[in-house]
């Protein structure tokens, strides 16, 4: 009696794993995208907060310029003492003004597919 697989066991375990893998890798990548976006909302959240406390303390908010670039590291020093409390590889985030008493802050993905944003008055576009 010889041992071994037959070609018909081998290419049936195949099957079943490019089945499984089919099926797995965009579950995984949704999960790894919905993590992501929680990220964002939870920097948004803090972004905001912290903003609250800077008008407080200087009758006015907070914001990383004119232009919508990547500010996160400005942000984490001037909003949050200097701590990496904003960080996020896919998303770039900025703080705009139209009037002192405003602003919104905004997580941009890297490629522009999508746009985050939360304001002064709490309003947000999740």
């Amino acid at each position: 009696m010889e041992k071994g697989f037959t070609l018909l066991e081998l290419l049936i375990v195949v099957g079943l794993l490019g089945i499984i893998t089919a099926i797995g890798i965009p579950q995984y990548i949704g999960y790894v995208d919905n993590s992501n976006i929680g990220l964002v909302k939870n920097n948004l959240r803090s972004i905001y907060l912290a903003e609250q406390e800077y008008y407080r303390k200087n009758n006015i908010y907070y914001r990383t310029g004119a232009t919508c670039t990547d500010a996160a590291s400005n942000i984490n020093t001037n909003l949050f003492s200097g701590q990496n409390t904003i960080s996020n590889n896919d998303f770039t985030y900025c703080i705009t003004q139209t009037t002192t008493d405003d602003f919104t802050a905004t997580a941009s993905e890297i490629d522009g597919t999508r746009n985050f944003t939360i304001n002064n008055l709490n309003v947000t576009n999740f």
